[in-house]
């Protein structure tokens, strides 16, 4: 999941907005974590249509291990390219996923 969830945990539609995923995909994958014992799901204190999507301990400890090879990795390409570029590469796949997101909601 693309975004971070906040300690308290959010609501799926919260995440939907901060991921690129579509609220379908996002549930299966929230399921997919939650098989695995990544994230759980609570109720929520004041709307029980949607429950809260929690970050378990065991996702915490593995976040925290695998950040600093994600940082390492991430100085290594972007010793590669100049700051320009890595702009022109974000703003490239932005489009990218901008035509992907119109053709599936055209579809």
């Amino acid at each position: 999941m693309g975004g971070r969830l906040p300690n308290r945990g959010c609501r799926t539609i919260e995440c939907d907005y901060s991921t690129p995923l579509r609220h379908r995909l996002f549930a299966s994958c929230c399921g997919y974590l939650e098989r695995r014992g990544y994230v759980q799901r609570t109720p929520h204190g004041s709307d029980r249509r949607m429950p809260l999507i929690e970050l378990t301990d065991a996702k915490r400890k593995v976040a925290m291990d695998f950040r600093p090879i994600v940082h390492q990795h991430e100085k290594v390409w972007r010793g590669a390219v100049t700051e320009k570029e890595q702009r022109q590469l974000v703003d490239l796949l932005h489009r990218v996923q901008a035509t992907l997101t119109a053709s599936e909601e055209g579809a």
